[in-house]
């Protein structure tokens, strides 16, 4: 009788630093997977806005504008293209003042948007995407995977 309550004393504590272990992995996948989908998201859209600039010669921004959101409504991440400044925060303005590129996180209509902007020659290009939720297909996969792991552990 004293062995079978020892027992479920040790298993009950197992299950405890079994669901701790799996609730750490959870919080520290859920912080650095979502850290790299930024970086991921910020420096893609940097790629994309030089890629315009570059091609974009000495036309001007404002009448590249149709050309280039009929491409990105194409794309499975729908981009927005903007050209105003004033569109985007104010320390990314200071920044394009200077003739530096910027790349942050901004609302834009009232939803959360990564950009990034570049000065080009003349006006500004900036594209938008929208910032997915925390429940993104890597957070799944990664709560399948803590699952299973809790559950071998077990």
């Amino acid at each position: 009788m004293r062995g079978s309550r020892l027992r479920s004393q040790l298993f009950g504590a197992i299950s405890v630093v079994v669901l701790i272990c799996v609730a750490l992995t959870i919080g520290l996948g859920l912080v650095l997977t979502q850290r790299e989908v930024k970086k991921s998201a910020l420096r893609d859209l940097a790629h994309q806005v030089d890629l315009i600039v570059g091609n974009q010669g000495v036309s001007s921004v404002k009448a590249f504008r149709p050309q280039i959101q009929k491409t990105l409504n194409e794309s499975p991440q729908h981009e927005i293209f903007l050209y105003k400044r004033n569109d985007l925060p104010r320390w990314a303005q200071e920044r394009l003042a200077h003739h530096q590129p910027a790349q942050g996180t901004m609302s834009f209509g009232g939803r959360p948007h990564y950009f990034a902007a570049a000065s080009a020659n003349p006006g500004t290009v900036i594209l938008l995407r929208h910032q997915r939720s925390l429940l993104s297909p890597y957070v799944w996969g990664l709560l399948i995977a803590a699952a299973a792991g809790g559950l071998l552990a077990a």
